[in-house]
Order: structure tokens, then C-alpha cells, then sequence
């Protein structure tokens, strides 16, 4: 046997293995890195994703920004509040109330009529207006004369 033609063969063989080796090594380098985003514009971003909107327009408009952060109560802030079973409710953020007894309103003064009640057996309720009154669910809204929140009967 001639081990020069053996030993050729070889050579060549492993050569040709390692060659098939490093191509499938890169073919899964590039496979698996991510690819690098493409800039675009906002409108060719919500085109791609097939999103449709309106004109929009040219010029900046002026808004205003607003904020709020969650006050948490206690069970002190509500201690004072009497003739009510009172639950804290959302980690402490909404007091909420079952009167033990109801209060009479003419619904033509739902305002008038409760300045009283908010007064007395509402906390901060001297800091609240009426807003409006759901029928269905029997809820009244009162919003604070200077602040973003509201107050729910």
C-alpha cells in the first residue's frame, strides 16, 4: 500500500470536512446576531405595521402636561368620619363608605343639599363640589374646587 496516496487522501478529506465545518459555522454566526435596525421614520414604522391614521398636522400645538402622584390613606385620616362603615380600598389610595343612615336629597339641589354632608362626613369633604350624578349606579361625583382628582358618593 502506498501511505503517500493514503496520507494525500487524508489530508485532502479533512480539508474538505473543515471547509463544511467553517461554512456552517458562519451560516449560524449570522443566523443567530441580531440585525442591525434600519432608520425609520415614523410614518414608515406605522405603515409596516399596517396602522392608519388621519392628517397630522404641521404645526406644534400647545397642551399642557399633568401629573399626579397617589395619596395613600390612614386609617387615622378616617377615624373622625362617623354613621359609616369605612373600607380602605387600592392599597389605601380610595376610601370607600356604606352609611348607616341614608341621606335625603331633592334632586333638583343635589349641590345644596349635600354641602352639609360633605362638611361633615366626607374627608376634606369642605374641598369638594358636585359634579354630577349617575342614575344607574346610584353614584354621585364631586370634584375638588383646585385639584385633579375626584370624590365618588
Amino acid at each position: 500500500m502506498d501511505w503517500k496516496k493514503t496520507e494525500t487522501i487524508f489530508i485532502i478529506a479533512f480539508l474538505i470536512l473543515d471547509i463544511f465545518l467553517l461554512v456552517l459555522f458562519i451560516d449560524s454566526r449570522m443566523a443567530s446576531s441580531p440585525t442591525p435596525l434600519v432608520s425609520q421614520t415614523l410614518e414608515e414604522k406605522l405603515k409596516s405595521e399596517n396602522i392608519t391614521y388621519g392628517k397630522i398636522p404641521s404645526e406644534a400645538e400647545k397642551g399642557s402636561y399633568l401629573s399626579t402622584e397617589p395619596v395613600a390613606f390612614s386609617q387615622k385620616d378616617v377615624s373622625n368620619l362617623k354613621g359609616q362603615k369605612i373600607a380602605l380600598q387600592n392599597a389605601n389610595q380610595r376610601i370607600f363608605s356604606f352609611l348607616q343612615k341614608p341621606v335625603k336629597i331633592d334632586p333638583d339641589k343635589y349641590g345644596a343639599d349635600l354641602a352639609p354632608f360633605l362638611k361633615s362626613d366626607v374627608f376634606k369633604g369642605d374641598k369638594y363640589t358636585y359634579w354630577s350624578y349617575d342614575k344607574d349606579k346610584m353614584q354621585m361625583t364631586f370634584n375638588p374646587k383646585n385639584r385633579f382628582t375626584a370624590c365618588v358618593v
